[in-house]
């Protein structure tokens, strides 16, 4: 398989559907804009505080992304309005020091079945969101090209709405 259909393929994981497994609501709380994240000028371009909420600019790719601290790592993310949870790659869940359980998940979506990991994230920082005992998933190794926000993270707010081509999280 060609490698723009790899990344179609595995990107289109929008329908996933975590089987078995209960998710809990992290603990949110606003905060202001974690340092580590605001120092970096493509974090700021990425998602950045707009009266009433976050905005994110659409990518090269059409697709929206935004880094975020996963127990202190930044990890870039596609934002993905149709995925249940928050889906960290084999290699962006060891570096933020996760990833030693069993695969005892699976997700179903267009690129087919995928093994996830159940987790917890110590803590997740994206803009002026800081969440702590996030229940999130990781990918077995080499199945997913990017890590996905989904819906345990957008739940935090009221209404996400594509405004052209920015996403508005209110």
């Amino acid at each position: 398989m060609g490698g723009s259909n790899f990344l179609f393929g595995s990107l289109m994981l929008a329908g996933i559907a975590i089987l078995g497994t209960q998710l809990g609501k992290p603990q949110a709380t606003v905060s202001p804009l974690h340092p580590a994240v605001a120092e970096k000028p493509e974090a700021k371009r990425m998602l950045r505080e707009v009266p009433g909420g976050l905005a994110i600019d659409r990518g090269a790719d059409r697709h929206f992304y935004a880094n975020a601290l996963v127990n202190g790592v930044e990890i870039r993310f596609m934002i993905d309005t149709g995925a249940s949870t928050i889906v960290l790659t084999g290699e962006d869940a060891r570096r933020a020091g996760l990833g030693t359980g069993e695969y005892s998940a699976r997700a179903i979506g267009a690129g087919g079945e995928l093994r996830l990991m159940p987790v917890r994230l110590a803590r997740l920082s994206a803009g002026p969101l800081v969440a702590e005992s996030v229940p999130a998933m990781v990918a077995e190794q080499g199945r997913l090209p990017v890590s996905l926000l989904g819906q345990t993270f957008l739940d935090q707010f009221e209404s996400v709405a594509i405004e052209g081509d920015t996403m508005i999280l209110r």
